[in-house]
């Protein structure tokens, strides 16, 4: 500013430092510029002289209102929630759902029924399948009247040549109708006869540990954060790839890849919520929606013909990369700055926001560095998502949503398949590809609760058309409305897909930042719940029809319809950090646009005294527009 004393006694005008600031604000107002400039007379700190950069910013920012804090932090995040740093979490969240879909997969491959018999001794190695079976092994009808070899049993060698009696006596061993050097769960580990208990006590353990761990994940995210947690996971699941491959038992076997789906999936949980809690209001739907993408590509790569038929070698191949890769990439990834700022970690806070400005190329200048939100969050446990009231409510809502969700998706994925051969399945869900589309509006222009109304709508009615229609083929013995049938089961297995995509959004926005974790997983473990039940109901379906299991889906999504009344609008909503936000999410926050621009103006440096408002409004529009973009 000019000297007035110079300029009063002979109108020559120098310039000197300011020894103060007016700012375009109302009264009784504070921002985090004008409490910076009041820190820093108060220090005695002259002019121009940078930060003592030895204090930290809990320190710091003791004179700081919080209420206002709160927003500065919000409008940084909005400046750098989007760019190249969660271009490589999406990249993580891609690829592990991808890893988990694909391990799924293959297990449910490998453990399809092969066709075995019993293995003949050395003595009669020389022999042809066809002479093996008709000399040694015994004709059996099964249920249905069907005459076949037996699987379990043999004629005793030696008294058929001593005396020419055929005694039946089990097999102590099988061959497999496998292409050579091709191994599949049932083969490796003879899970069949006797034997096929394993594969129930399997199911089970999958059941047991998909439903109680993946809270105990949650938890430890929210108390420790969601980076330690992928990284332990990442190095369990690639422990146990090893332990897998050289196991010499089942029991080892079969614990070992418990691990790898239980690693697999904490993975995905936890870089999904970090994609979410790191991205700009405005981006983080579609990084969402991007990062499930991976469900179509995995379901579409399965049906090529040469990926019906799955070894393990190439599973565990598959999975080493795939966790390697993904090693690599999280290294670069910053923990969550929304789980920080509500636990209270502040100076862990600024050094993130930091990464993630100079990773997205934004500047953000020196004032980011007194961000402090003195609302700190509560530790949570497991049990508060369940005794506070507003959380318990959404917690059951969503509960049931998840798991009719996943038990309609993983229904339908093991059904599918049987109908068409493989391009003709490919070339069809490629059609469905408009389907998808139609969803884009569901998504990013239309409310949480309509959206779902309608996608549960329109897949309850898709579920009940497809059911009768295979009822009146059952009941006429006739296959004449198959292709239709088809048709309508992928239109359905579309909406499921974009259901569940709703759900999930509106189950990160309805969890504060301090228990997002904890709340989720539980979600998960009812959706796990819904898979295991899923794979009971396909099984039931083999031996009597799939029309009961379509009508099941068909109420159960209308049962969801129902559950989602007792969920809260949070689309455009401001996001909770803490638990006591909760209770105020359910009312609509005034527009973010106009909002983010009267922030980011408090933000902006004065000029001078004599700047217009309109001056400093146009360039707060354009630092704000250069920022998220």
């Amino acid at each position: 500013m000019y000297d007035l004393a110079i300029i009063v006694f002979n109108g020559s005008r120098i310039e000197v430092p300011r020894q103060g600031w007016v700012y375009d604000t109302p009264d009784d107002t504070h921002t985090l510029i004008s409490n910076l400039n009041r820190r820093e007379r108060a220090m005695n700190v002259p002019e121009g002289t940078p930060m003592d950069t030895t204090l930290s910013a809990v320190e710091l920012a003791r004179c700081l209102p919080p209420g206002k804090l709160r927003q500065e932090y919000l409008v940084l995040l909005e400046l750098v929630g989007h760019g190249r740093f969660q271009h490589k979490v999406l990249f993580c969240a891609h690829l592990s759902l991808a890893m988990v879909l694909f391990h799924y997969w293959s297990a449910h491959v490998l453990t399809q029924p092969v066709d075995h018999w019993c293995k003949p001794p050395a003595l009669f190695a020389h022999l042809t399948r066809e002479q093996w079976l008709n000399v040694s092994i015994p004709v059996v009808e099964d249920g249905q009247g069907n005459r076949h070899h037996s699987r379990c049993t043999m004629y005793d060698l030696a008294t058929i040549v001593f005396n020419g009696s055929r005694v039946e006596v089990p097999c102590d061993g099988w061959d497999y109708d496998l292409p050579d050097d091709t191994h599949t769960l049932i083969s490796m580990w003879n899970l069949v006869c006797d034997r096929e208990q394993y594969l129930v006590q399997t199911f089970a353990y999958y059941t047991v540990s998909g439903v109680l761990v993946p809270p105990l994940l949650g938890q430890m995210a929210d108390r420790v954060g969601r980076r330690p947690v992928v990284f332990t996971a990442l190095l369990v699941a690639m422990g146990s790839v090893f332990v897998a491959t050289a196991a010499d038992s089942c029991t080892t076997f079969v614990l070992a890849n418990l691990l790898i789906a239980i690693s697999g999936a904490a993975v995905h949980i936890m870089t999904s919520i970090l994609l979410f809690e790191s991205s700009s209001s405005a981006s983080r739907t579609l990084y969402i929606a991007a990062a499930q993408t991976a469900a179509f590509l995995v379901h579409a790569g399965s049906l090529c013909p040469w990926l019906q038929r799955v070894d393990l070698r190439l599973l565990r191949i598959t999975l080493v990369m795939s966790m390697v890769l993904l090693s690599l990439t999280f290294h670069a990834v910053s923990e969550s700055p929304r789980w920080l700022l509500a636990v209270g970690k502040y100076d862990t806070l600024t050094a993130v926001i930091a990464r993630l400005a100079c990773e997205n190329g934004v500047a953000l200048g020196d004032v980011w560095r007194l961000v402090h939100y003195a609302e700190v969050g509560k530790p949570f446990r497991i049990s508060d998502v369940l005794l506070l009231p507003e959380l318990r409510a959404r917690t059951a809502a969503l509960s049931v949503v998840w798991f009719w969700c996943f038990l309609a998706r993983f229904s339908l994925s093991q059904v599918r398949p049987s109908a068409f051969s493989g391009w003709d399945q490919l070339l069809l869900v490629l059609l469905m590809l408009p389907v998808y589309a139609t969803g884009y509006p569901l998504v990013i222009k239309w409310n949480r609760l309509t959206s779902l109304n309608m996608a549960f709508a329109v897949a309850s009615t898709a579920a009940a058309g497809a059911g009768l229609v295979m009822f009146y083929d059952y009941l006429m013995a006739a296959q004449c409305s198959r292709d239709i049938v088809q048709v309508i089961m992928e239109v359905l297995f579309a909406v499921v897909q974009l259901c569940l995509l709703i759900a999930k959004l509106q189950a990160y926005e309805c969890f504060p930042s301090a228990v997002r974790a904890t709340g989720v997983t539980m979600l998960v473990a009812a959706g796990r719940l819904g898979q295991s039940v899923a794979e009971m109901l396909v099984d039931v379906a083999r031996l009597a029809d799939f029309w009961s299991t379509l009508l099941i889906i068909a109420t159960g999504l209308l049962v969801c319809e129902l559950a989602i009344r007792w969920l809260p609008e949070t689309k455009d909503v401001e996001l909770p950090e803490v638990q006591r936000e909760v209770l105020a999410q359910g009312q609509q926050s005034p527009p973010k646009e106009p909002s983010m621009a009267r922030h980011i103006e408090s933000c902006a440096p004065s000029a001078s005294h004599h700047d217009s408002t309109a001056d400093n409004r146009r360039a707060t529009k354009h630092t704000h527009s250069e920022g998220v973009n």
